[in-house]
């Protein structure tokens, strides 16, 4: 999949368009966002240079990600790592890149294939025989990739224990439009769009409205966060919730002595169950919107091909403390012993010469 920063302007000129055709008229079919259609140039991470061409087999490739953010003890990252694995299901040549601002590429777990880098991607060339695993593990810029992370995490101290708040950061503004609709109407489609987000085909983009008039509207990816906060002792508190556009707080009571640590597992939630008696186009609008939005999140990472499945967990957890400075060396300082030797080997070598040549 290759999404461009113009999405949103494109949107929009849509809506304008397609509100200013049926605003007067009675009923006609109104079109509705594809739930496929990004809402923002990212994520996926990264812009797909045009001019390099790619060459897929004939077959699927699923991709799984892996997406890992160290936090500092009050909850920013300080390091991001990703672990894509792509399984070719198909015979042939491949040539690809995936892009992203990445510093490093190992290979990951299992692959049968090793990773390339250039500057802003990696590259993956081949054959498959039928399956074929490739896996590459990612060390990120964290200044470019913690602002597209799905939630922001704070982790403070209090007199009683610590508070954990929580941000859904997959927020965006979108220009949208309203519509009435017969409850028939918007009830069909929502039937159409839950059987899309559970692996089915993509519903019709076209609803029976009338009174079509133009809206901003507000629209995150629904979340599901699951972990503990771990106290020194070992001892935890659960952490189960679902975050929409509203912040959570978690409130834990102090367990044991010592700052806790987080481990929390994040996944975008692309099935809302449950349909209102009556729908509204509202209704059927902000949820086209909002799995539009989770598609996004479950897709960090492009997946070459763009009918493939691909499923991202996210994972936030404080980092490890890394060990401290040698007090007996500088940072950043080596030892001055192979320098003074060099220079004492210069030396010798000058003095050897001046003896040769005067004795010449």
């Amino acid at each position: 999949m290759s999404f461009r920063c113009g999405a949103g302007v494109v949107w929009a000129t849509a809506v304008w368009l397609c509100a200013s055709s049926v605003a007067a008229a009675a009923p006609k079919p109104v079109l509705v966002p594809s739930p496929t259609a990004p809402l923002t140039g990212q994520p996926p991470l990264g812009e797909r240079n045009a001019a390099l061409q790619q060459h897929i087999p004939l077959g699927r490739i699923a991709a799984r990600i892996r997406v890992v953010a160290e936090l500092d003890t009050r909850g920013a990252p300080v390091a991001v790592t990703a672990v894509q694995r792509l399984t070719i299901s198909g015979v042939g040549d491949y040539f690809f890149a995936i892009p992203a601002p990445v510093r490093d590429v190992l290979p990951g777990p299992r692959t049968q294939s090793e990773p390339g880098l250039r500057p802003g991607m990696v590259l993956w060339q081949g054959f498959s025989g039928g399956n074929r695993v490739l896996s590459a593990r990612l060390v990120l810029e964290p200044a470019k990739v913690s602002p597209l992370l799905p939630i922001h995490v704070r982790l403070s101290r209090m007199d009683s224990g610590v508070r954990l708040d929580l941000v859904n950061a997959t927020r965006v503004r979108v220009s949208s439009f309203t519509a009435a609709a017969a409850p028939g109407e918007a009830r069909r489609y929502l039937a159409a769009l839950a059987r899309f987000a559970a692996g089915g085909p993509a519903p019709s983009p076209y609803v029976n409205a009338t009174n079509v008039r133009i809206v901003e509207r507000t629209i995150v990816a629904p979340l599901r966060v699951t972990g503990a906060v771990v106290f020194p002792s070992g001892r935890r508190a659960r952490v189960d919730l679902v975050l929409g556009a509203e912040r959570r707080s978690v409130r834990v009571p102090r367990l044991s002595p010592g700052h806790p640590k987080l481990a929390l597992v994040v996944r975008p939630i692309l099935f809302e169950s449950g349909t209102p008696a009556r729908p509204t186009f509202d209704e059927l609008m902000e949820r086209a919107l909002r799995l539009a939005r989770s598609r996004q999140y479950e897709t960090f990472l492009t997946n070459p091909d763009a009918a493939g499945t691909t499923d991202t967990t996210y994972v936030f957890r404080t980092a490890a403390p890394r060990a401290a400075p040698d007090p007996r060396s500088p940072p950043g300082q080596d030892s001055p012993l192979p320098e003074v030797l060099l220079g004492c080997g210069f030396a010798l070598a000058l003095v050897a010469g001046i003896v040769a040549w005067a004795h010449s």
